[in-house]
């Protein structure tokens, strides 16, 4: 399959860098390397390794949308509403778009689309899907950090 190219998608940003924040102390960042096509995870500024490779944890595709939520306990967990529909950002080969999700049922599939409301298609790779509490937002540069 063809690389999907975001660059002719409406309202398209360059994507070199992406921080998700979860919570005040649960923050993921992607940094994108051009040499592989591939997003490094780090979490909490340590590096992911996978547990079972023992290589650094990267993926091709990211989503990441915003979700409601409740804190369910004194020990702080989350209990994330993941019906019903919102938006998000589709990120790959150094490019994000803004989406649309929908989810009827917590049995049914998400279904994300474009702005313009076709279908979402993905890179062929991995795809590291990132629910965020509504009222944050991701923050998207075009640059790494120093």
């Amino acid at each position: 399959m063809d690389p999907i190219d975001l660059a002719s998608r409406e309202n398209v940003v360059d994507a070199k860098y992406i921080e998700i924040p979860y919570s005040g102390s649960y923050k993921s960042r992607f940094f994108y390397d051009e040499e592989s096509k591939m997003y490094k995870k780090s979490q909490n500024n340590t590096e992911m390794i996978d547990y079972t490779s023992k290589e650094r944890f990267v993926t091709k595709n990211i989503i990441v949308y915003n979700v409601g939520y409740k804190t369910m306990d004194s020990y702080g967990r989350q209990d994330m509403e993941n019906t019903g529909s919102g938006n998000g950002y589709f990120i790959s080969e150094g490019k994000a778009v803004p989406i649309t999700w929908t989810k009827s049922s917590k049995d049914a599939r998400t279904q994300y689309k474009y702005a313009d409301g076709t279908e979402l298609s993905v890179n062929d790779g991995s795809t590291y899907i990132a629910l965020q509490p509504n009222g944050r937002s991701p923050v998207i540069n075009a640059e790494l950090p120093q």
